[in-house]
């Protein structure tokens, strides 16, 4: 196994940050500097890291995980909350068919109101420890969800807005199952970034460019940090969006999980790459689509697609030149060039011949080879690839 990117990936562990005396003023610090630089690198070829911080107390996390959650899904009335009319997997609450796995989320956990709202529906006396906890929890996140998505927007020179959800998960035991329990199957998060937090009981697992799955072991002031699709595709490519998984062995009878998530505002929700993430070395992988479209696709007839991000083919002119005695091979079309030699264009994007081939090649699955010059040059139209989110069906 090799060093990738400046990570090493032989030890199959998660890279470890430290975010500890950091916060979103600090931006101008040399310490901050060195963070941003080592996410960069982690996200480049894990798409996550665990992360250190410090701001939230071992009380308050075994108060949430080991009081507030495991009393949520003891009441009845939690999993009884689920509007038929909400997006698929983005309700209040949503299961795995087939899997021991059931969450409720919360929409808005910075907003008291919300929070008690909520709660009201579950203990109609109301709750004031769950309200709290559930608060100040959320707001510990919300500050080191702002440093995360700065040192990765800064990264990439880009600002962003995004909204933030909060969502419980209980894994349970299915007793028909021996050895290990798949309590969730691989699959990527359809958000912009994730941060799990795990309680006593381990079970994630993800996996790195190279194929490798990496089982997560946090501390007690240790978090996951996992990018989604959503941001992959807004950030053109740059960001990785790894598989997951959840595993439990067959002694294990329950694991509790929460999850702070960031997603698309319902009212501007089009994940488009901006302008300064494309260029002739990068031109654009994915065609602007709305995210909330996207969810509905991915949790319905989407869902056994591996790659719900699929690629978009469309009858396009490509104008290709890739210098002398090239020959460049796409779907069953074959060019060729003589010994004047020519320019490659995928869209509005024009590449020199050396850069073309690696585009071609690498982000298109185009079979591009020198044979001996030819003697003669082709001109053919070919098609134009853009990953894309597939077309939902609305209501």
């Amino acid at each position: 196994m090799a060093s990738l990117g400046g990570v090493d990936t032989k030890n199959l562990e998660l890279p470890k940050v430290d975010l500890s005396g950091l916060d979103i003023t600090s931006f101008n610090e040399k310490a901050w500097a060195i963070v941003r630089l080592k996410i960069a690198q982690a996200l480049e070829i894990y798409g996550g890291f665990e992360v250190i911080y410090n701001e939230i107390s071992p009380e308050l996390r075994n108060e949430l995980l080991g009081v507030v959650v495991p009393e949520l899904f003891s009441m009845p009335a939690a999993s009884k909350l689920g509007d038929s009319e909400q997006l698929p997997y983005h309700g209040i609450y949503f299961r795995k068919p087939g899997f021991p796995f059931f969450a409720v989320q919360l929409t808005d956990p910075n907003d008291l109101s919300a929070i008690q709202e909520y709660a009201n529906n579950i203990w109609p006396q109301g709750n004031d420890f769950f309200c709290n906890t559930v608060l100040n929890y959320s707001k510990h996140m919300q500050a080191l969800m702002q440093i995360i998505h700065r040192m990765i927007l800064e990264s990439l020179g880009l600002e962003d807005h995004y909204e933030s959800h909060l969502k419980f998960a209980n894994y349970y035991k299915d007793v028909s199952d021996k050895g290990k329990t798949i309590a969730l199957p691989p699959h990527k998060d359809p958000n912009y970034i994730s941060i799990v937090c795990q309680h006593n009981v381990e079970g994630l697992e993800v996996e790195n460019t190279c194929d490798e799955w990496i089982k997560t072991k946090p501390s007690t002031n240790s978090f996951t940090v996992l990018v989604g699709e959503a941001f992959k595709a807004w950030a053109n490519g740059k960001l990785y969006a790894p598989n997951h998984r959840v595993k439990l062995k067959k002694d294990i009878t329950k694991r509790y999980v929460v999850v702070f998530s960031t997603v698309p505002t319902l009212t501007n929700d089009i994940i488009d790459a901006p302008k300064e993430l494309i260029d002739e070395q990068h031109p654009l992988l994915f065609k602007p689509f709305k995210y909330y479209d996207y969810i509905k696709y991915r949790f319905t007839e989407g869902e056994k697609d591996e790659d719900a991000l699929k690629m978009e083919l469309q009858n396009t002119p490509m104008t290709v030149q890739l210098g002398q005695g090239a020959r460049i091979q796409l779907a069953n079309a074959v060019i060729n060039t003589g010994i004047s030699g020519a320019t490659i264009q995928f869209g509005s994007v024009d590449f020199p011949a050396v850069v073309a081939r690696d585009v071609a090649t690498s982000a298109y699955g185009i079979d591009s080879e020198r044979p001996a010059r030819g003697p003669h040059s082709t001109e053919t139209s070919a098609r134009r690839a853009h990953l894309s989110a597939p077309r939902a069906t609305t209501a």
